[in-house]
């Protein structure tokens, strides 16, 4: 640059007003002085030489942006302006100054849009009037930097673009339809192995696909994408010039012109390692597949096996049980229907870890009475508390609300795990189910509880260091526990992943020697309706005599929930004193039979006998682990007991047994067990089962509860079809897993040969996967029982279809 020419410039300038508004206007970016070497733009020579330059700084800086191409812009510039001052010159006339444009396109040397613009003006300096300076005031400058920037970040894009291309193996790909062409981008001429020489057509295109699937596909999609314009998306299998097989992945689309086709262009990429991974891993989840299917099989004939003989075994002894025996023999019966049932118990925790270990357990909710769910735990294990002589405490807060929703099958199962641990685990002392409300919530316009279920026990406890073990499948503890107290070291890991499907899990606290507490928390819908429960006026004071502070405490908490008053005693002597000062201040006595020092009879018989405090003065609900103690049966029968119940007792339970008792003084005897059902009528019943000793317990079943039926038996499927249109029975017992033809085949039979809607068909079946009783009902059966059979499941069937009503 010609720092004299800077001060040439701003002499002029500062002479010509004219000039310095031209120079300085709003628009203008920036200016510069030419100066040729011949000292005039009169002459045109055939190769210019460089001229002198001086530019303003923004001009400047914009052509230093330009950076290699800036001596190249400057040379194009100077040509136009030297060309454009020769033309401005030869039509110069005397108007001072007579200006001329100018404009350059660089737009292809950028790809991007730059434009260089501006006036010229011709100078004669008044210190030298024979020499010629050319003004060049520039009106479009300001686009270079940006677009040298966007040409650099183009480029890096390219570039970056290609090392991406080369890493993903992802090529490109375009037909030129008009001129029948094909361009191959590098990449994808390495995916098929050819090199640089090789010319694509449309033909040698094709012929790489792997005949068969992938060329036939290829075809279709390629004529639809030049006929109908769809894109094209799809995986394939070529064969590379060197004969390898590769998975490519192919993406098209297509341009039209005039409702024609002109080009298809897209992408190829190499995606034959993924491919083949997808496939092996498609190739192992089949043979896992076929592995769960083989192995839920195998556990759906492995119960079923072993169920059958067990429902003889259990069906048999509690049929004997029921019959004169004596004591010895009575023992007997009694383990083998408890060892029946621990088996029973066995398989069940190993089915059930099968099938959560498959994935295949899911949990069916439905509106659940947890007080009552809580009473069917406790009278599934009453008994083997009573056998070990434990207090068997269940306090649910009244707080809980009665209706929630929930599974209660999978809640019960959790629950008969936890207590039985405790149980097996408690030489002496007690066992607790306590159920308390956490909170109750809003969520997604339904109202939840938050419940936490605990179970207490005052057992041998577990060590700090040991209890993570305890969760861990076929683990306990202590290695030596299984051989002293029995089981799978299943029942908690069960219990954790049936927890886990309610988003819950078990925690523990224990201190060894001490017990152990398992607790858990699940967040349930609360169900809306009426619950009603038993009115208890009349009884307005009560008298509670416990020697266990827990249990005495729980049933305070239920009288304090329906707002009767009561006080408590810890001792027989206390009660009686307590009563000998005032006998008239209590309408019912609710006692404990097992007390030290006095028990519960021995309280009641003093009260009765030496008191004289009769039933119409003081109402005695009598609370004991016992049943059957005959001690029991004769006291209440002479001292007037109205009423007694086996612990654990619920709300539920008092509260109904206290609505029973109201304004009720007459003495009532032991409750004798209800006469069992009998129906008078003569059915002809069909028992299907390949099992003779099924068969047998079945016949006697039926025979216990309607004696006049007539039996009919079918070793098979195919004989009870046989004997079905022989006899036309009014009742059917399926079993389902019998030789020539299953109890499935003969029901659909009977059902479609015979068309028989009437015909009354119960299935009988060991198995336990999920969906048999849909399974069955869907058959064309009418009802379901699973084995075991009991008593109960065959009293209700048989009433239910064969009643006299």
């Amino acid at each position: 640059m010609n720092p004299e020419l800077k001060d040439t410039f701003y002499g002029i300038v500062r002479e010509n007003a004219a000039l310095y508004e031209l120079a300085f206007r709003e628009h203008i970016m920036g200016f510069g002085l030419f100066e040729f070497p011949d000292c005039s733009v009169y002459k045109t020579a055939p190769k210019p030489e460089k001229p002198s330059i001086w530019l303003s700084p923004p001009l400047e800086q914009s052509l230093k942006a330009a950076r290699d191409k800036q001596e190249f812009i400057e040379r194009l510039v100077s040509d136009e302006i030297r060309k454009k001052a020769i033309e401005l010159c030869g039509s110069e006339q005397n108007s001072d100054p007579h200006m001329c444009q100018f404009r350059l396109d660089f737009s292809p040397l950028f790809s991007a849009p730059v434009v260089i613009q501006g006036d010229i003006v011709l100078i004669h300096p008044n210190s030298n009037p024979d020499r010629t300076l050319v003004l060049a005031m520039f009106e479009q400058i300001e686009s270079i930097p940006r677009a040298i920037e966007a040409a650099q970040e183009l480029r890096k894009t390219k570039r970056m673009l290609q090392q991406i291309s080369e890493v993903a193996r992802v090529g490109g790909w375009e037909i030129d339809l008009e001129r029948n062409t094909m361009y191959w981008s590098p990449v994808t001429r390495e995916i098929h192995e050819v090199d640089d020489a090789f010319i694509p057509d449309r033909k040698s295109v094709i012929e790489f696909y792997k005949e068969g699937h992938s060329r036939a596909t290829m075809i279709r999609l390629s004529r639809n994408a030049m006929r109908y314009g769809q894109s094209l998306d799809e995986e394939f299998q070529i064969i590379t010039r060197s004969g390898r097989e590769v998975w490519v992945k192919v993406i098209a689309y297509a341009d039209f012109r005039g409702g024609k086709c002109t080009r298809l262009y897209g992408t190829i990429q190499d995606i034959d390692e993924d491919k083949k991974f997808e496939l092996e891993l498609l190739k192992s989840k089949k043979l896992a597949e076929a592995a769960n299917v083989a192995k839920s099989e195998f556990l759906a004939n492995m119960s079923h096996e072993i169920r059958t003989p067990l429902n003889s075994i259990i069906g048999f002894s509690e049929l004997l049980m029921q019959t004169k025996l004596s004591q010895t023999q009575h023992q007997y019966m009694k383990a083998v229907f408890q060892s029946g049932n621990v088996l029973i118990d066995l398989i069940n925790d190993i089915l059930d870890f099968s099938k959560i270990e498959a994935g295949k357990l899911e949990l069916f909710e439905e509106e659940t009475n947890i007080v009552e769910l809580c009473e069917v735990v406790a009278d599934m294990l009453r008994f083997r508390t009573a056998e070990k002589d434990l207090e068997f405490l269940l306090d649910v807060s009244p707080r809980v609300p009665p209706l929630l929703w929930l599974d209660p099958v999978r809640l019960k199962q959790v629950l008969i795990n936890l207590l039985s641990n405790a149980i097996k685990f408690t030489k002496e002392g007690e066992v607790r189910l306590k159920v308390r409300l956490r909170d109750i919530r809003e969520a997604d316009g339904k109202k939840v509880a938050v419940i936490t279920f605990f179970v207490i026990d005052t057992g041998i406890g577990i060590a700090e260091d040991k209890q993570a073990k305890v969760f861990e499948a076929f683990q306990q503890a202590d290695g030596s526990t299984t051989r002293r107290f029995g089981g799978t070291g299943l029942g908690l890991a069960i219990s954790n992943r049936l927890l886990a499907l309610m988003d819950s899990r078990l925690e523990l606290e224990s201190e060894e020697g001490k017990g152990s507490t398992f607790y858990f928390t699940v967040e349930v819908p609360v169900q809306q309706g009426e619950f009603n429960q038993p009115t208890l006026e009349g009884i307005n004071r009560v008298l509670i005599l416990d020697d266990n502070l827990n249990n005495a405490n729980i049933i305070a908490r239920m009288l304090d929930a329906r707002g009767i008053r009561h006080e408590t005693c810890y001792s027989g002597k206390d009660a009686i004193d307590l009563l000998r000062k005032d006998a008239g201040r209590f309408d019912m006595l609710i006692s404990d039979y097992h007390m030290p020092e006095m028990d519960g009879m021995e309280v009641i018989k003093t009260i009765r006998e030496d008191l004289k405090i009769d039933a119409a003065q003081l109402l005695i609900l009598l609370l004991h682990s016992h049943a059957n103690d005959p001690e029991i049966a004769e006291g209440i029968r002479k001292y007037e007991i109205q009423k007694q119940l086996s612990k654990p007792i619920s709300s539920n339970q008092l509260f109904d047994a206290l609505a029973k008792l109201k304004g009720n003084v007459q003495r009532l005897n032991l409750e004798i067990e209800e006469k069992r059902w009998q129906s008078s009528s003569r059915p002809v019943v069909l028992i299907a089962d390949d099992n003779a000793a099924n068969v047998l317990l079945t016949r006697t079943l039926v025979k216990k509860y309607v004696p006049g039926s007539i039996i009919v038996q079918a070793a098979d499927g195919a004989e009870a079809v046989q004997l079905y249109s022989e006899n036309n029975p009014d009742l059917i017992f399926m079993d389902i897993q019998m030789p020539k033809m299953s109890g499935y085949e003969a029901t659909t039979r009977i059902r479609s040969k015979f068309r028989d809607e009437k015909t009354i068909i119960i299935a009988l079946t060991a198995g336990t996967v999920k969906g048999e009783r849909t399974k069955c009902l869907r058959a064309g059966m009418n009802d379901y029982i699973s084995k075991p059979i009991r008593l109960e499941d065959m009293e209700r069937v048989l009433r239910q279809y064969l009643s006299d009503d």
